[in-house]
C-alpha cells in the first residue's frame, strides 16, 4: 500500500517588497522548491499511481507511476479534467457525486477506501482499477488525493481461478464414483450427485450428516 505524507505542489510564491524582504521571500521560494522536489521525489518512487485534483476535477498533478499506468505524461495529465481517466459510463456518476460532496453530501468515495473501478487508457483502452481518495487542504486550496491500482493481473488470476474451480465441480459432479467430503470436525461439506443417488440420499440431507451419523446409519441399515 502506498501511503502518501502531506500534500504536494509545484506551484511558485513570489512577490514584491524591499530587498530583505525579497532575501527572505527568495529563501522561503528556495525552501519550497526543496521540499517540493522531495515530495517529488517520494511521490514518483511509489509503485501506485497518484493523481491530485482541484475541487473543480481538474488533475493539477500526476506521479511517475500514473503516467505509466494512464500513458499520459505529467505535462500532458496537468490540466485535464479527472473524467478522461475514466470510462464514460462512470462520468456522470463523478460530476454528480463530487458535486453532491462539495455542497456537503455524504461521501461515497473520499475517504471510504479502497473500490474497484475502471481507468481509461490514453489509448482508449479499459482496465480494472482499485481507487482510494483522500481529502487535503493546501493554502486556502481543496485538493483530493487519488490513489490508483493496476489490478488486471490480480483480475486474471482471479478468472483462472474461477475457471479451475468450474472444472474441478464439473468432474466431482460427473463422476461414476460416489464422493463424499467431510471437514477436519468430521461434518459433511460436499457430495456428487452419485453419492446421493447410489446412497439414496437427497443433497441436504446427506450434507446435515457427521461421518459417524453417516457410518450408524450405514450400520442399521
Amino acid at each position: 500500500m502506498t501511503i502518501l505524507f502531506g500534500a504536494f505542489s509545484w506551484r511558485r510564491l513570489r512577490g514584491s517588497g524591499t530587498s530583505d524582504e525579497n532575501r527572505e521571500a527568495a529563501g522561503e521560494d528556495q525552501r519550497r522548491t526543496h521540499n517540493d522536489a522531495r515530495y517529488r521525489a517520494v511521490v514518483d518512487a511509489a509503485t501506485d499511481a497518484i493523481v491530485t485534483m482541484t475541487a473543480d476535477s481538474v488533475i493539477e498533478s500526476f506521479n511517475a507511476a500514473a503516467e505509466d499506468m494512464f500513458g499520459y505524461s505529467q505535462e500532458e495529465a496537468a490540466g485535464m479534467k479527472l473524467t478522461a481517466l475514466m470510462p464514460e459510463r462512470f462520468r456522470e456518476a463523478h460530476r454528480d457525486g463530487l458535486q453532491r460532496y462539495l455542497e456537503g453530501g455524504r461521501p461515497r468515495v473520499v475517504g471510504q477506501g479502497a473500490l474497484e473501478l475502471a481507468g481509461l487508457r490514453k489509448d482508449g483502452s479499459e482496465f480494472p482499477i482499485e481507487l482510494s481518495v483522500s481529502e487535503t487542504w493546501l493554502e486556502d486550496e481543496r485538493l483530493f488525493v487519488g490513489i490508483v491500482r493496476d489490478i488486471s493481473e490480480r483480475k486474471r488470476y482471479d478468472a483462472k481461478l474461477e475457471e479451475s474451480e468450474r472444472r474441478f465441480r464439473q468432474l466431482f459432479d460427473q463422476s461414476v464414483d460416489a464422493l463424499l467430503v467431510h471437514d477436519e470436525h468430521g461434518r459433511m461439506v460436499d457430495c456428487n450427485s452419485e453419492a446421493c443417488r447410489s446412497l439414496g440420499y437427497a443433497r441436504e440431507e446427506l450434507l446435515s450428516l457427521s461421518v459417524a451419523d453417516f457410518a450408524t446409519n450405514l450400520v442399521s441399515a
